[in-house]
């Protein structure tokens, strides 16, 4: 016996497998040379969100964090929380915060092995 299912759209829509987008981060391994330019910018980019000219500052606030500088990220996740210029969004401050931990981990230490002496 065959059952034949009545209104078969709305039954698809219900149980429909919809694939969550996969966020794929830009962010790369970075050295202490990257890091000081991005703090200099970064220290840059918060007089501008100081001043009257704040849709500037937001913009390279958001393409600093896009490169990967974990304190624009965190900046980011706060100005969401607060509200601060930017609309108050609770999932995206939970997304900057954690872009930020990742970026944390991409750090790369150089330094230089000396051979060990005591063998």
């Amino acid at each position: 016996m065959k059952l034949k299912i009545s209104n078969k759209e709305f039954w698809d829509k219900v149980f429909s497998r919809q694939e969550t987008p996969i966020y794929v981060d830009k962010a790369d391994y970075y050295d202490m040379e990257k890091l000081l330019s991005w703090e200099k910018r970064f220290d840059e980019i918060k007089v501008a969100l100081n001043s009257q000219d704040k849709q500037k500052g937001i913009e390279a606030l958001f393409e600093l964090a896009e490169e990967g500088y974990p304190e624009a990220r965190r900046l980011l996740s706060d100005m969401y929380i607060e509200g601060k210029d930017l609309p108050e969004s609770f999932s995206k401050a939970v997304e900057w915060d954690r872009r930020a931990q990742y970026a944390d981990r991409l750090f790369v230490h150089k330094r230089k092995l000396s051979p060990d002496k005591s063998s």
